[in-house]
Parts: C-alpha cells; structure tokens; sequence
C-alpha cells in the first residue's frame, strides 16, 4: 500500500480505528484521535492555503505532528494481519498500542510498552507480507517456520543508548532458554529498534533532498547499529546462545 497525501492517510486510518471500536475498545480517549485530527487539520489547510501553509503548520509542532504521521502510518500498516489473527489476541495488542502518551517526548520508562508492541506487530505483518505465518503473543515476541526450522524472535526497544547492552542480554538470555527447550530444529532472532536510541540523539533530520536524506539516515543509523554489534560481541550470554542472528 502507497499513501501519498494526508487525506490517503486519515481515509486509512479510520479503517483501522473502526476495526479497534468494533473490538470493543477504547478509541476516542487513545492518541490515535488525536493525531487524526491534527491530520485532518493538516489536510485541509493544505487544500485551502497550499503547501507553504501547510508546512509553517507542520514545522510549528513538528514532534507532534511527525508522530501523528509515523504512528499513524504504522498502524494501517500493521492492520492486514491484526485482522488476520484472533479476535481475543487482536483486542489485547491494539488495547495496549492505543495506551501510551500523545507525544513521544513524554513517554517515561513506565509508558513505552504501547510502542514497544506497535514494534512487535509491525515486525509481524512485515513477515506475513512476504509469506510467513506468523505466531505473536506464544513462548517467544514473535514466532514462525520457514523451510522447516522453527524460528523465535525477540524484540527490543532500548529505552536510551545506555541500556542497550541490557536490552540486548536480556532478549540472548530469553532466546536460549526457548532455544535449549525446543525439540525442533530451531534459531532465534533479536530484533532491536533504535527509533528511540536515536531519537534522543538526532530527533529530526534536515535534508534539502532525497539523495541526502538517504545518505544522512544511513549514517545514522550505520552508527547505532556498529554500536549494538559491539555490545552484542562483548555481552557473555550471547555468546553462549547457538543459532542466534540479529
């Protein structure tokens, strides 16, 4: 699915919060309500006044506004397979992803598990989309087969660059005790999401084009990965777990 304008994006989003309300859950008081109507409002001055005015608006609270647009985008994104699994298990994840502060900056060690799990099932429905069938909520974050070996997978959000080395002992730790109890053939994969590791170090980048938008987030990123790379190295528990990739 490609969403190219903001009005695309608020259409697919009310598809999303229906298939929430028809769960039973609580829409109206989540911050998804809120982010859209700031794309609504975003929508409509564009159409009204053009792009300029449109991105004075954008710019005048851009954290704001960029979470309403990243966070909205992901849960259409994450929508095909959250109606592709059980009602009951739907109902659990999106009653914790619609949970969590409004504004990214606000969040505290204590309110970060609606995005962490947003991390889990956007990493679900990028592995059903290439085939997979996914298990999500079992003995591991996520879990699936593929060519006859079974695969867990853990997922991680450091809170800051400094506890990524805990984090990452932490999800070698839970990946070798499913490894050691599986009777399968089986490997495990550690997933880490550096959204938060990186924002609160470079929260927005500027660019004046594509070509250096790339390049710019590709040095971003390269950095936070070498990073984890070397704490994964240095960390004794992942050494010990045999069939591990991240």
């Amino acid at each position: 699915m490609v969403i190219q304008t903001w009005a695309e994006l608020v259409a697919e989003l009310d598809k999303a919060l229906a298939f929430a309300l028809g769960l039973g859950l609580d829409v109206p008081s989540s911050r998804f309500t809120k982010f859209r109507t700031l794309l609504v409002d975003l929508d409509d001055l564009l159409q009204r006044a053009g792009n300029a005015a449109a991105l004075r608006r954008f710019m005048a609270d851009v954290e704001l506004n960029g979470a309403a647009l990243t966070e909205s985008h992901e849960l259409v994104t994450i929508l095909p397979f959250l109606q592709s699994i059980s009602p009951d298990r739907s109902r659990r994840k999106l009653r914790i992803v619609l949970q969590g502060p409004t504004s990214p900056s606000d969040e505290q060690p204590q309110s970060t598990e609606a995005r962490n799990t947003m991390f889990e099932l956007n990493l679900a429905a990028r592995l059903q989309r290439v085939g997979l069938d996914v298990e999500i909520g079992g003995d591991a974050d996520l879990g699936f087969t593929c060519n006859g070996v079974r695969w867990f997978r853990e997922c991680k959000r450091p809170w800051k660059v400094e506890t990524i080395e805990s984090n990452i002992g932490e999800a070698c730790r839970q990946l070798g005790e499913r490894l050691s109890s599986s009777r399968l053939a089986a490997r495990g994969l550690l997933a880490i999401s550096v959204s938060r590791s990186l924002a609160t170090r470079a929260p927005y980048l500027e660019y004046s084009g594509e070509a250096e938008l790339r390049r710019t987030l590709k040095d971003h990123v390269s950095s936070m990965v070498r990073l984890m790379e070397e704490r994964m190295q240095g960390i004794e528990r992942c050494h010990r777990v045999g069939g591990l990739g991240s």
